[in-house]
This record gives C-alpha cells, sequence and structure tokens, in this order.
C-alpha cells in the first residue's frame, strides 16, 4: 500500500520509555505499534519518499523535545532511508 509514496504519515512509540512503565497493558502496545526506528524501516523497505512522524506515545514532555529530535536524526542517517523524516 506503502510502496513507492510520496510520503508515509505514522505514529510512533518510544518503546525504551514505554517498557520501564509498572502497567502491563500499557506496556501492551509495544507488540502492535511501531518505533522511529521500525517506521524508518517500513518507509525504507516501501520506497517511501518523505516519513512524518505523528501521535507520539508516550506524548512529547517538556525536556524530551532534544532526545525525539536525536532519534529522528539517527533514523535519517541510516543507510537505508533516501528522504527526509519530518515531525507533525
Amino acid at each position: 500500500m506503502t510502496a513507492g509514496a510520496d510520503a508515509l504519515v505514522h505514529t510512533v512509540i518510544r518503546k525504551d520509555l514505554i517498557e520501564t512503565m509498572p502497567q502491563q497493558r500499557i506496556r501492551d502496545i509495544c507488540d502492535y505499534h511501531s518505533s522511529v526506528e521500525e517506521a524508518a524501516g517500513t518507509a525504507a523497505r516501501a520506497g517511501v519518499g518523505t516519513l512524518i512522524l505523528t501521535h507520539y506515545v508516550p506524548p512529547v514532555a517538556p525536556g524530551q523535545e532534544d532526545d525525539w529530535r536525536a532519534l529522528r536524526r539517527r533514523c535519517s542517517t541510516d543507510a537505508s532511508r533516501s528522504g527526509p523524516i519530518c515531525t507533525a
């Protein structure tokens, strides 16, 4: 469905933060939500031009903005990604 698309809008989670939460039902979302790295991999395999990250879980809290930006930059420079990664 995404093969060759100009853009892919993808929800993302921070598994490293979710996995530290005490409630099992919260940790279970790691099984059916994508991390930034997984979203970037999906976009790369599909040959998508631009990956747009949205619906951050957990929400970006004050002081965490640089952590999310660093994740985006790290995935943007991955050799398998040819297009930009943007945030919404």
